[in-house]
């Protein structure tokens, strides 16, 4: 790779970005477009910028760096490289250096390794590790509060006891609540198991209900079962899903 690096810079300490910056420029063959003080700038600036590199720290507020990812544009995701205080992150989240990470302070040695490392890749290793980015944020198995949905250049961040029910549509998932719905790209199957599990319940392969909003259980046609939710909205049950309910309540 020739051209130098475009590179956006992501921390919410003031300092550490700076720190960061410095030792970036001393590199020479790099280019620092942007820097950024919190999630939601990461956000629109990687939209905006279209950055080769991130340098993104995990541990921010309101959006971490795991949540920055989660709202990026899945066809153009920039090489990620995370900047942590913590090393139990790098044991947890990025087993077999599916993305690079580096413990602060961060040396120039280092960082200089890891830009290499993507200067160095093959076209097909670059997808692979863009793809093992994305798995890892896709399937985690963290119990989530909260939903974030990419709206344009804003982000609406949706608490789960909102939610009355999500449904599948093809490759998204479509939110529910008793104000609006939100469309978000996505598997029905990743949500599900970040979501509370007394909370919430598959009940159709195409629908998970708030068992909260629930109302009553209707026959519908022949051995079949539909849901009442809240605002007298219907959701087919499979058996699977019947199941489930029944051994709920």
């Amino acid at each position: 790779m020739d051209k130098k690096l475009k590179v956006l810079l992501v921390d919410d300490e003031e300092l550490a970005l700076e720190l960061l910056k410095k030792k970036l420029l001393e590199l020479g063959d790099i280019e620092i477009i942007g820097l950024c003080n919190n999630g939601f700038e990461a956000v629109k600036e990687c939209a905006r910028l279209k950055p080769d590199v991130i340098f993104l720290d995990i541990e921010m507020p309101k959006l971490n760096g795991f949540d920055v990812i989660e709202l990026l544009d899945k066809n153009n995701l920039p090489y990620i490289i995370f900047v942590t205080a913590y090393n139990d992150y790098a044991v947890e989240a990025f087993e077999k250096e599916a993305i690079d990470y580096i413990v602060k302070p961060a040396s120039i040695d280092r960082i200089k390794k890891s830009l290499d490392r993507i200067r160095k890749m093959e076209s097909k290793e670059k997808e692979e590790l863009k793809d093992k980015v994305l798995n890892i944020t896709e399937q985690s198995k963290e119990t989530i509060s909260r939903i974030l949905v990419k709206n344009g250049t804003e982000i609406d961040i949706i608490r789960i006891e909102e939610i009355v029910y999500i449904k599948a549509e093809d490759d998204y998932i479509r939110i529910f609540t008793n104000e609006k719905n939100y469309l978000k790209n996505g598997r029905l199957s990743n949500l599900e198991i970040k979501l509370p599990m007394d909370i919430f319940i598959r009940v159709h392969r195409s629908y998970i209900i708030n068992i909260n909003c629930l109302k009553k259980i209707e026959p519908y046609m022949k051995d079949s079962k539909i849901a009442i939710l809240e605002g007298k909205i219907k959701i087919p049950i499979s058996k699977s899903g019947y199941q489930k309910l029944k051994d709920k309540f």
